[in-house]
């Protein structure tokens, strides 16, 4: 129980891990959870409508670089993500996240234990946050 309660608190800190299987689905995702239409994502990245629409509508199977990493910045998603779904969507934008991750990692199974037993007593409190990172923008 308290190991359910506090991997849902850590899969709160990072953004989702969900391969999608092909790169329409994908392109599609990174584009419309943006908030982006095919027409602005290519005013945007600086190619034709009708290119990005291909690449939402599925003919294309893979992007140039160039295009890749223009969507993955406009979009906020991963560009391997975008490419290939081999990576996570999005990575924590906070470094204080990314720290906490990389401390987990290389815990061993006390360690990481002790960090969930942590984790679940401190998502449970009901207080304002002290860190600027962790306020509401």
């Amino acid at each position: 129980m308290l190991r359910i309660g506090c991997q849902a608190f850590l899969g709160r800190m990072l953004i989702g891990f969900e391969a999608m299987s092909t790169l329409s689905e994908r392109v599609t995702r990174a584009v419309r959870e943006s908030g982006h239409s095919a027409t602005s994502a290519a005013k945007a990245i600086g190619c034709t409508p009708e290119a990005v629409l291909q690449w939402m509508n599925g003919p294309t199977k893979n992007l140039k670089g160039e295009f890749l990493f223009a969507l993955a910045d406009l979009t906020g998603f991963e560009a391997r993500w975008i490419a290939t779904s081999d990576a996570p969507e999005k990575t924590a934008q906070d470094k204080r996240k990314a720290s906490l991750l990389a401390y987990f990692e290389q815990a061993d199974s006390r360690g990481k234990d002790a960090i969930f037993r942590v984790a679940e007593i401190e998502s449970q409190y009901d207080v304002k946050p002290e860190h600027p990172s962790e306020r509401a923008a």
